[in-house]
């Protein structure tokens, strides 16, 4: 069957498509990366709530807009979420760590994991 997306994903998808506009079209004037950034926060906030990964388009919309304390605090509650779940969960296979797991990493990335996968 067809899978649905949920309007969470749909707007962070659009978010992050603005602020990639905003970032790398160089024939943007001052008035339409303004806009574009306009359109990045009304898609973040019709979030009714804020999942991780929208703190990290949030942090990113504030950052663009001056305001880097805002930002500062989004990127914080990102990292502190994505830092928690490094700390618990397998990065390949996302089952919970046991105490007393021994970590393997990959010699080229340094990604560490918890299983052979």
């Amino acid at each position: 069957g067809k899978s649905i997306i949920s309007p969470s994903t749909a707007n962070k998808a659009m978010a992050e498509t603005y602020l990639e506009q905003h970032c790398t079209d160089t024939t943007l004037d001052i008035d339409q990366r303004r806009d574009i950034l306009k359109l990045a926060a009304a898609c973040s906030q019709d979030d009714v709530e804020t999942t991780v990964d929208m703190h990290l388009v949030h942090a990113q919309i504030f950052y663009f807009n001056g305001n880097k304390s805002q930002a500062y605090k989004h990127l914080k509650q990102y990292l502190d979420v994505r830092l928690t779940e490094c700390k618990i969960g397998c990065y390949t296979c996302k089952q919970r760590v046991r105490h007393g797991s021994v970590p393997f990493s990959c010699a080229s990335c340094l990604v560490a994991s918890y299983c052979g996968r």
